[in-house]
């Protein structure tokens, strides 16, 4: 939860097969499943921003598409409508935390998927003709904006409206990876990781981009 130190909320996949939630900080924990009858691994979870009044959880699958709770995860029902591939690899919720927070997906082919706060359906943001390789938030000053790197190593951003290219393009493949610690844009810190192994850092907002160590051997840098 958004709210961990206050509520002791908590949310893991288990061995990618089994949802578990702890209320008191991790001290105990459930198994949840009510209403979860995927029978493909889970792959990804997405916590609401604000999560404190709406409730909502977000279970992505290997296979199953999309699960959600709007009760703290306590039923579960899938929400598909929109989706081309139920193969979905990625989630991430963005948003204020007053329950208007909007859920992106990125299926198995890379293609990127928006869920809004009062919507029903997925809508599919057509516009990565190279595929989706990692999604980020990054705050801004009228909220936050998306992040969204590139199979063909470009990084964009996004405001729920408009795109707008990154000036600088790192010089180490696709982008598999988005890491934001901090800082708002346009002048933020952030790291891509590649699918060659390495990491690149800016530290302002994408307009340059320094490598910023030498990645562990053994392949692409994915988290």
């Amino acid at each position: 939860s958004p709210a961990f130190d206050d509520d002791g909320v908590l949310f893991v996949i288990v061995a990618n097969q089994y949802l578990r939630i702890s209320r008191d900080h991790g001290d105990s924990w459930q198994f949840l499943s009510h209403g979860l009858d995927n029978v493909h691994f889970f792959s990804a979870l997405a916590i609401s921003s604000g999560f404190r009044t709406d409730g909502r959880v977000f279970a992505a699958t290997r296979g199953d598409g999309v699960y959600w709770s709007h009760d703290g995860g306590h039923r579960w029902q899938k929400i598909n409508k929109g989706l081309i591939s139920l193969d979905i690899r990625q989630l991430l919720c963005t948003g204020p935390n007053d329950g208007d927070s909007t859920t992106y997906a990125v299926d198995g082919d890379g293609r990127l998927y928006r869920f809004g706060a009062h919507e029903r359906a997925w809508t599919l943001l057509g516009t990565e003709k190279a595929g989706v390789g990692a999604i980020a938030t990054i705050p801004s000053g009228h909220g936050h904006l998306l992040l969204v790197g590139n199979l063909a190593g470009e990084i964009r951003s996004f405001d729920g409206s408009s795109w707008q290219a990154v000036t600088a393009r790192p010089e180490g493949g696709a982008i598999a990876s988005l890491l934001v610690p901090g800082g708002p844009f346009p002048n933020a810190t952030y790291y891509v990781g590649t699918t060659t192994g390495a990491i690149f850092r800016t530290d302002d907002g994408g307009k340059s981009f320094a490598e910023a160590a030498k990645g562990p051997e053994g392949g692409a840098i994915t988290g």
